[in-house]
């Protein structure tokens, strides 16, 4: 029974982990449609990228972390994993605070 409970953990821990990478690579293909398809300078073509690149990453960060929450909290939480999530939750949060900071500043 707990056999079979990990294994559909890992398949939305996956799942999740996918989603993240496909938000982010799709915010950027985004990106790049919305700068290509409107007529603006240079300078706005970088804000509009750094923008909506800035949001997908966001996003996608947030659906990492959770993933990692996930998988930690559904398996056997040791001490060793716990510190390896608090690493990796404070990195990202680190990251998304800078970066949100950054995006606020753009426009």
């Amino acid at each position: 029974m707990k056999e079979q409970f990990m294994e559909y953990v890992s398949y939305i821990v996956i799942g999740l982990e996918a989603l993240g990478v496909i938000i982010i690579t799709f915010g950027i293909i985004w990106a790049l449609f919305c700068t290509l398809t409107k007529k603006i300078t240079a300078n706005e073509r970088f804000n509009v990228i750094k923008y909506e690149v800035g949001k997908s990453i966001l996003l996608g960060l947030e659906i990492l972390v959770a993933a990692d929450i996930i998988l930690t909290v559904a398996t056997e939480p040791t001490l060793e994993k716990v510190i390896v999530l608090a690493i990796i939750v404070a990195i990202r949060t680190v990251l998304s605070f800078t970066l949100h900071k950054e995006l606020n500043q753009s426009v």
